[in-house]
């Protein structure tokens, strides 16, 4: 069972490689900015200051895996953990990077659940849009699928009144 675990954590893990890259990314970024704004109520407004200070920043070494939490300011992922809590890391992460397919397959649960003609068009937007668009689909897309969702449960909601 440790194997299968380690096996499905790997295999997790690279499902979710390109969110994590970018999450570590902006996550280094936000601190950098913060860092910045710190200096600038400090009075280090000189620009070559900044550079100096950000540069000492970036090139810190990595803090050692076995180092106490509230100590180092770091984050729950980055610290070491055995391999079930591990798989449950990467589960998550594969979650919240896949959340498109997600919602696709709630709409189609959605349409077998409660299929009408009014929701017909639902599945539809979703192959033939979503699905084809690589490598995710647009911000326009996911607005105009909760605008018709908002526009369906609405109608419905109508209809059903006496």
């Amino acid at each position: 069972t440790a194997e299968l675990i380690v096996l499905l954590t790997f295999r997790l893990n690279r499902l979710s490689r390109n969110y994590r890259f970018v999450h570590r990314v902006l996550s280094a970024e936000k601190k950098t900015l913060q860092e910045i704004s710190i200096m600038n109520r400090l009075g280090l407004s000189n620009t070559a200051e900044m550079f100096k200070f950000l540069n000492q920043s970036l090139n810190k070494p990595r803090r050692d895996p076995g180092v106490n939490l509230d100590s180092k300011g770091g984050d729950f992922t980055s610290l070491d953990h055995n391999d079930f809590v591990q798989m449950m890391i990467s589960m998550w992460y594969a979650l919240i990077a896949n959340t498109e397919t997600i919602c696709y397959l709630a709409v189609f649960l959605n349409q077998a659940a409660n299929s009408s003609l009014i929701s017909l068009p639902m599945p539809f937007l979703v192959l033939c849009w979503g699905a084809l668009t690589l490598p995710r689909p647009s911000k326009s897309f996911w607005v105009t699928l909760l605008t018709y969702t908002l526009a369906m449960i609405f109608l419905k909601s109508i209809m059903h009144q006496k």
